[in-house]
């Protein structure tokens, strides 16, 4: 059972409230919920370590520590995820539009790695987006196509 603390009235259910979430685990996070309370979320809780480490604050006691603790990571492994996911759409989107894998793997820090696997991963994203129903027949075959098309030119 996840250990969740809420703003007064607030709903859990509503991806952009001001839900403050303590989730030990990144699926406890709700899917829908939106990027900029996400980051709210993880900043609340990182906030509240780092006052504990750095001596600012009146010590917690350690159940509240280590509920804090995991809510950082499992909000930031949920974040990792979010931004993995969103840097995937936008490479498609970059394919699309004409841009090189080459391009690609520069603008994400991946300048030396081949080609082929930026291809791959692309191709591992959609795969897992289709598995998932968040990517149509057609959408999973265009980037397939998109990501195994693209040339490496500049």
């Amino acid at each position: 059972m996840s250990d969740h603390r809420r703003v007064p009235d607030d709903d859990p259910r509503d991806p952009t409230g001001p839900l403050t979430l303590t989730p030990r685990r990144p699926a406890e996070v709700p899917p829908g919920r939106e990027m900029s309370t996400l980051l709210d979320d993880f900043h609340y809780v990182h906030w509240q370590l780092l006052q504990q480490r750095r001596g600012l604050a009146d010590p917690l006691p350690a159940d509240v520590l280590v509920s804090t603790g995991l809510a950082e990571l499992a909000l930031g492994a949920a974040l990792i995820d979010r931004l993995q996911n969103l840097r995937s759409q936008t490479m498609a989107d970059v394919l699309a539009a004409g841009g090189s894998l080459t391009e690609c793997a520069a603008a994400i820090g991946l300048a030396e790695e081949p080609p082929d696997t930026l291809s791959g991963r692309l191709q591992a994203w959609a795969a897992a987006q289709h598995e998932h129903g968040l990517l149509s027949d057609d959408g999973y075959r265009r980037i397939v196509e998109l990501a195994t098309s693209a040339g490496p030119s500049e």
